[in-house]
């Protein structure tokens, strides 16, 4: 049960993390190649720091592969959409 609980906010987070990367890529105003590799670049980060921090305050002990699977669609649909939707508003 705490593996569930784990990996839905680890979930969560990365959709959390996907509006706070697209708003980061409007304020910067990256576009095009800048603004993908930096929107990947981030995601790849954070699968780190997810398992930084589970080391310190969790037991269970994920793999990096299996970090970088859970909100993987969650996050890049986010970034991208929210990304071109206001960046389409905008300018």
């Amino acid at each position: 049960m705490l593996m569930r609980n784990v990996a839905e906010k680890i979930y969560w987070s990365k959709v959390i993390l996907g509006v706070t990367v697209a708003f980061l890529c409007i304020t910067f105003n990256l576009t095009d190649f800048y603004g993908l590799v930096f929107g990947i670049g981030l995601y790849f980060a954070s699968a780190l720091v997810y398992r930084y921090i589970l080391n310190i305050w969790s037991n269970k002990i994920f793999s990096l592969r299996r970090l970088y699977m859970i909100g993987v669609g969650a996050y890049f649909f986010t970034w991208i959409v929210l990304w071109s939707t206001i960046y389409s508003v905008l300018y």
